[in-house]
């Protein structure tokens, strides 16, 4: 099978980004053959993708919209793949249009629920509305499938663009076990340093870019209350800067315990900070896979989430993560940092869903089952 990846960019930073290049070697293996369109500049993963025998396509000359599918269209006509893939609106939508001209199956990956105003920095509704109608109008002309990375992604998307559940199938993301293998003792000790964290200090980590889907407001507005139960605590958030950076900051400064809270910014130690932290948590309006909650538990490191309709049926109440409304959030961290038996339950119930759902070879598997689905040639 050949299949052509439509992808923005590739910087190696987003999550379909991501479990492009962890999975692509398994494809490859098993008889997929790839190839990657990439319609903007940001290409500073292109060597690595490269290495893994993968023939990159460099679109990023072509301008707007029009442009863009234009010049999808014709690589399609050069390479005939037996499928394209798309993933994130920027390529969803030239690769609808691109396609239906060409007559190639295409699949389109959701890779997160359904926006909204609240979760979105205040974008309007109605504008967030009028996407979702053009998605949807133009997945029924080109007559797409769809893959959901996770059940609550697939009902969201789904009811949102109200396409049938028979063009829709599930696979979920993966992470590779071995990189999250625990680290030496040593370069946790010098980890702990780096951070400035003493003996005694008990480290709360999030990691997630600095916009508003995440969230981060509300793990702020918790610090205050968890340092009062949890003296020692110390509340990491590491990630890339975003449009809410300046504002968390503002609110960060305006805390009763200010000195209790680090922003890291962009870090390449992401599986040493996490086998580090005493407990992860995700503040998120809406996510999808949620690869960093599948590196905490891959790292044995204790989970508290707040409830996310994409992460039903993966994070499981009381048994693999603390799942609490934000009101809860100091008191569930509390409960985490105080109790080594609850955070030993969780940590453990975390290791074996990842061994049993979340590795790169479970999710390549998956991936591979609905590129087989998406290209029959009776899709109907």
């Amino acid at each position: 099978m050949k299949v052509l990846v439509v992808l923005p960019g590739l910087d190696g930073r987003g999550g379909a980004e991501q479990s492009f290049a962890v999975t692509a070697p398994w494809l490859s293996a098993h008889g997929v053959s790839l190839d990657l369109a990439l319609l903007t500049d940001r290409r500073s993963a292109v060597p690595a993708v490269e290495g893994l025998g993968v023939t990159v396509h460099d679109l990023s000359g072509a301008a707007g919209m029009r442009g863009r599918t234009a010049a999808l269209q014709r690589l399609i006509e050069r390479q005939r793949p037996d499928l394209v893939h798309a993933t994130l609106y920027e390529a969803e939508i030239p690769a609808l249009l691109a396609s239906r001209r060409t007559g190639v199956p295409v699949l389109v990956t959701w890779a997160t629920t359904t926006q909204s105003s609240a979760g979105d920095g205040g974008v309007a509704w109605w504008k967030l509305r009028s996407v979702e109608a053009v998605q949807a109008v133009l997945g029924r002309y080109a007559a797409a499938r769809y893959h959901a990375v996770t059940d609550g992604v697939a009902r969201s998307r789904g009811r949102a663009l109200r396409v049938p559940a028979t063009r829709i199938q599930v696979a979920e993301r993966g992470r590779d076990a071995a990189a999250f293998a625990p680290r030496p003792a040593d370069e946790l000790a010098a980890v702990r340093a780096g951070l400035g964290l003493g003996a005694s200090d008990r480290l709360v980590l999030s990691v997630a870019r600095l916009e508003p889907a995440k969230g981060l407001e509300r793990l702020l507005a918790a610090v205050d209350d968890l340092v009062d139960a949890v003296p020692d605590v110390v509340v990491a958030i590491a990630g890339r800067e975003g449009t809410a950076g300046d504002r968390l900051r503002v609110q960060a400064g305006g805390l009763r315990h200010p000195q209790r809270v680090t922003f890291l910014g962009h870090r390449d130690d992401i599986a040493a900070l996490l086998q580090v932290a005493d407990c992860w948590v995700s503040t998120s309006h809406r996510e999808g896979a949620a690869g960093a909650m599948l590196e905490a538990w891959a790292s044995g490191c204790p989970v508290v989430t707040v409830p996310i309709d994409g992460l039903d049926g993966i994070a499981v109440p009381d048994r693999n993560a603390l799942v609490v409304d934000p009101p809860g959030l100091a008191a569930a961290m509390a409960r985490v940092l105080t109790d080594p038996g609850l955070a030993g339950r969780l940590a453990a119930a975390g290791r074996a869903d990842f061994a049993a759902r979340f590795t790169v070879e479970r999710a390549a598997e998956q991936q591979l089952r609905v590129y087989e689905w998406a290209a029959r040639p009776d899709r109907g």
